[in-house]
């Protein structure tokens, strides 16, 4: 507890919250002026008012702080943190804290990350779209993820950790359409594609071999121009996406040192996304899509699969890089709407085989149309048949594992 809120403060001996964390039912970590959470999404941090009586004078800890730089990490990725378990053998108390999980801060109602939207307007370099790492200070408080926390997070990176697997042997992951490169896959995702296959064959033998590769084809990536055209932009965030689950969930140390330094290209691939999104017209929507010609039903399918295969990743982006320094214990924070890029919510849509299949769920199946990540309207109207893995991710992240599966099962589905 910090020097300010002790309990020779306290004569109850409970922890006083911030007035933000007791409404949002949040752990609080009570710094002084102002709580962590409240300062990452700038809010005005408020404690109750603190009784009048003699206090206890408190001795002054002069002993140096313990350096949590980023270079004194052994390993960019603390598997201990991924577990969830308190590693204190590593960290002293003075430096780390529990975290019960509150995703990139602002999760108070259903539109998750509403608070992140940066309201002023933005600047025209469009520079200010993401906010640099934030790594904590000699000093300033760190967070392992409680094992509720982690239960939050679990669903999303045990889908991850399947990417690579899924994209060689379905030709997709939840983010990216089975059938958007049927005509054309740009060469930088042939590469990654191509690792993702010596990646499900990587043993004790080759695994040297492997990660020299993984890390050749990186530097290879992250060294070539930044693409232009949006298809090409969509496929360098799709294999910058495997190669970083490759980094981070391998097991291979070597990889594992890579996956802060990807950090940078993840970020640029971010705003190169969010730019192509803003500056491409989106066609209305269609309230019927006619089965007859099929030519209008297959224009309005390939649109769709780009626009919502583009909207995911860009999403994913950003989860993922969230997800990525919550499990180091580091606060990261988006300070602009990326992070509410719209989606549509629907299995029929998303998992289509066909033209007519999709003009046909379009026409008699309800789809939502998320906006600033608000699933109130999926959550009260939809049903388990309409919830794909992606939204699963998504909405596991904002409600947690238990209500999910409470979710699913008052509407007879299984999770």
């Amino acid at each position: 507890m910090p020097p300010e809120r002790d309990q020779s403060t306290n004569p109850t001996g409970r922890q006083k919250s911030c007035a933000r964390c007791v409404k949002s039912k949040r752990r609080c970590d009570l710094t002084q002026p102002s709580c962590l959470r409240c300062t990452r999404q700038h809010f005005t941090c408020s404690y109750p008012s603190r009784p009048a009586f003699n206090a206890i004078p408190v001795a002054e800890d002069n002993s140096p702080m313990p350096d949590s730089s980023i270079d004194n990490v052994a390993s960019p990725f603390d598997m201990s943190l991924i577990q969830g378990h308190r590693n204190t053998s590593v960290q002293s108390r003075q430096d780390t804290c529990l975290l019960d999980l509150d995703v990139n801060a602002g999760l108070e109602s259903i539109g998750i990350l509403h608070d992140l939207r940066n309201t002023s307007p933005m600047p025209e370099n469009q520079q200010t779209i993401i906010r640099s790492i934030r790594v904590p200070q000699a000093g300033e408080c760190r967070w392992e993820l409680t094992p509720s926390s982690y239960a939050r997070i679990s669903y999303a990176i045990d889908r991850m950790k399947q990417a690579p697997a899924t994209m060689v042997l379905e030709n997709q992951t939840p983010w990216s359409h089975p059938l958007l490169y049927e005509d054309c896959m740009p060469r930088v995702l042939q590469e990654a594609h191509a690792t993702c296959a010596l990646y499900l064959a990587r043993n004790e033998t080759n695994s040297a071999f492997f990660a020299r590769h993984v890390i050749d084809r990186v530097k290879e990536l992250t060294s070539s121009p930044p693409p232009t055209a949006p298809l090409d932009i969509l496929a360098r965030a799709h294999a910058l996406i495997l190669y970083q689950a490759i980094n981070a969930f391998s097991g291979d140390l070597q990889l594992n040192a890579h996956v802060c330094p990807t950090f940078p290209h993840l970020e640029e691939s971010i705003y190169a996304l969010y730019a192509s999104l803003q500056s491409s017209e989106t066609p209305p929507s269609p309230t019927l899509i006619s089965l007859y010609p099929a030519t209008t039903a297959r224009q309005a399918w390939r649109a769709f699969i780009l626009r919502e295969s583009s909207q995911r990743t860009l999403l994913i982006l950003c989860q993922f890089m969230i997800l990525l320094h919550l499990l180091q214990g580091r606060s990261y924070c988006f300070d602009h709407a990326c992070v509410t890029s719209k989606i549509t919510t629907s299995a029929h849509l998303w998992n289509a085989g066909s033209t007519i299949e999709f003009a046909s769920a379009w026409n008699e199946k309800r789809h939502f149309l998320v906006a600033d990540l608000d699933f109130s309207e999926v959550l009260e109207g939809a049903g388990p048949e309409d919830i794909d893995v992606f939204g699963r991710m998504i909405l596991v992240t904002i409600l947690g594992r238990d209500d999910m599966l409470g979710w699913f099962a008052e509407r007879g589905g299984v999770f």
